[in-house]
């Protein structure tokens, strides 16, 4: 592109060796930046289709990030897509983080420390095993009665506390309803 300043994206393709999905995408992202912009008016397939380098900052090619676009020639990030809002559901993260500094509780022990009550930990209970956080269980006498003390894998509560925190909880997406809804 820096070389020369009308090309075709079939001619980027052959240089570049990349994919064409890929490239679409990165061509998206310019064009959307106006780093590029598109020259001929008619829609022509993408490896047919001409662009004018329209915005050069320097030899470093700008870079794709989650947020947008990064240009390290100006060190400045475009902004493209808005800040995604996280969703936690109610009180699983306290219960979760409880269980990763414990290798082994009672119900009653995973309510102290998470804060939370007997009935909302049971409320989500079946999720918590269907999830894999169970290992394994044995009975143990405290109190003069017998009480359930359950195992938990700690690394398997790691993966889901950082799965929850990337946004794996939508309540409206009908695929995940199922293992959120209780």
């Amino acid at each position: 592109m820096r070389r020369n300043r009308h090309f075709r994206m079939g001619d980027v393709m052959m240089v570049c060796d990349v994919s064409l999905g890929y490239l679409q995408k990165y061509i998206k992202v310019l064009e959307e930046t106006e780093y590029i912009i598109h020259t001929n008016k008619n829609k022509r397939p993408y490896s047919n289709r001409e662009y004018t380098l329209y915005n050069y900052t320097g030899v470093a090619a700008p870079r794709v990030v989650p947020e947008g676009l990064y240009d390290e020639n100006i060190n400045e990030t475009h902004v493209l897509y808005e800040e995604r809002i996280v969703h936690l559901p109610e009180n699983l993260p306290e219960i979760l983080e409880s269980m990763k500094s414990n290798d082994a509780a009672t119900k009653v022990e995973l309510c102290k420390a998470s804060g939370v009550t007997r009935k909302k930990l049971n409320d989500w209970w079946n999720v918590i095993e269907k999830l894999g956080v169970v290992k394994d269980r044995f009975q143990e006498v405290v109190n003069k009665k017998l009480v359930d003390v359950y195992i938990f894998d700690s690394s398997r509560v790691r993966e889901i506390i950082k799965e929850l925190k990337a946004g794996a909880y939508k309540e409206e997406d009908k695929e995940l309803r199922s293992l959120w809804m209780h």
